[in-house]
């Protein structure tokens, strides 16, 4: 019979044996864009003369860039993008790629399976931006002083783009988003010059560093979506790829210097400056103490439980348990089988896996029990946590050696687990 401490080694076991399976191919998983953006711009016939048009409207004509600060909803925590056109008869249209509906078709399956289906919605300028200024997020529009044949190819083509059939794309946060939409209008009007430009040089910043700044309004989620990026997001990125933020997509542009621009508030936040947030640091030291808490805590039931046989250690360490379960669970979906590119290729699936945490559950209910058996099952644990502790111990002694070849910036995802269990797996460890 196999005794319990195989068991938990048959996970590892598992992870060693099955490598080329968490790398495989994710080739059949890229889907087709229904509305794909450049290619759609390229193929768009512009305009070669300007005989059939009113030039005193025209003139009057403004094309603009609107930007909406972030606001508290976790939606709106990276801000938005839109485009207005203000014509001479008043009438102000907002051209709005953000918008997602609950209510349309296969909206659950496909928000499950990763494919997130956004509509370009041409909308009054006063109606759409009310609620932007009842949640007191600050707008500003930046007028972009075109020449009047340009004005005429970004209205055709958004109005081209707004109709039924063609208003649909594949949303992608990093590289197909409300920001990266207008990015590519603005690219397309400048003859590619643009992002010639912005392409020209890399930064040390990467996807991850810049969303990680917007995700700062809440720790807890900034760890969790961290923890579902897989490496692709880690790679260093240029002023182009920075543009998928509504905030750097305004800055670039009046950076660029080749298109005059005039920047107006249309409504400035009464609460705070939110355009001007400092780069986010990683929170290294925040999540190291909320691991060493953790640990401590569960140290704590630990005692009591080997002083007066009360379940709080089995409580406790199952909910702590059975939290990393549904992540892990939630990384291996995400890596294997969803179509969300930036969740491909995750070295977390090694650390954070569920085969490891199934059977980690399994043996912390176990020390639920009073019975006489139950110190046993008390250092079955605390073995299972001990290896598991040394197996994230030679993951980070892999991190700091192989950097070129193990390069996902993960620290903050393994450190507070590492911390976790080395703390109620090697101090006070239980004797029979």
């Amino acid at each position: 019979m196999i005794k319990v401490k195989h068991y938990i080694l048959l996970p590892f076991i598992f992870l060693l044996f099955n490598f080329p399976l968490f790398a495989f191919s994710a080739q059949n998983r890229v889907l087709d864009n229904p509305f794909p953006s450049e290619r759609n711009l390229n193929n768009f016939s512009k305009e070669k003369s300007l005989d059939n048009y009113n030039l005193e409207e025209l003139n009057n004509t403004k094309i603009s860039l609107i930007t909406i600060a972030p606001g508290k909803e976790i939606y709106s925590w990276f801000g938005h993008s839109a485009l207005m056109v203000e014509q001479s008869d008043n009438v102000s249209i907002i051209y709005d790629y953000g918008v997602f509906s609950f209510n349309s078709e296969d909206f659950y399956k496909n928000f499950i399976q990763g494919k997130m289906y956004y509509l370009l919605l041409p909308s009054y300028s006063e109606s759409r931006l009310e609620g932007p200024i009842d949640e007191d997020r600050t707008i500003t529009k930046l007028i972009l002083n075109v020449s009047n044949i340009k004005k005429i190819d970004i209205i055709n083509y958004l109005n081209f783009n707004a109709k039924s059939g063609n208003n649909i794309y594949l949303y992608d946060f990093y590289e197909d988003n409300c920001a990266t939409r207008i990015r590519d209008i603005i690219n397309w009007i400048t003859d590619n010059d643009f992002k010639t430009w912005a392409q020209k040089e890399s930064f040390f910043d990467t996807y991850r560093s810049l969303s990680s700044a917007g995700l700062d309004s809440s720790l807890f989620v900034n760890w969790v979506l961290n923890s579902f990026l897989g490496n692709k997001c880690d790679s260093k990125i240029t002023t182009w790829q920075k543009m998928f933020l509504p905030e750097y997509l305004e800055s670039a542009i009046k950076e660029y210097g080749k298109i005059d621009t005039q920047e107006i508030y249309l409504y400035k936040s009464k609460t705070s400056s939110v355009f001007e947030k400092e780069k986010s640091s990683n929170h290294i030291i925040f999540y190291c103490l909320f691991g060493f808490i953790l640990g401590s805590i569960s140290l704590f039931f630990k005692v009591l439980k080997q002083d007066y046989d009360n379940c709080l250690f089995g409580i406790f360490n199952s909910l702590v348990i059975l939290f990393l379960l549904i992540v892990s669970s939630c990384i291996f979906y995400l890596t294997l089988f969803s179509h969300i590119q930036p969740a491909w290729n995750n070295e977390n699936i090694y650390v954070l896996n569920p085969f490891i945490f199934f059977i980690m559950l399994i043996l912390s209910l176990n020390t639920l029990s009073r019975k006489k058996r139950s110190t046993i099952k008390l250092i079955i644990f605390e073995k299972a946590s001990m290896i598991y502790c040394g197996y994230l111990f030679v993951v980070l002694i892999f991190k700091a050696l192989l950097t070129n070849l193990v390069y996902q910036n993960n620290i903050i995802i393994i450190l507070p687990i590492f911390i976790y269990f080395f703390i109620h797996s090697f101090i006070f460890r239980t004797t029979r």
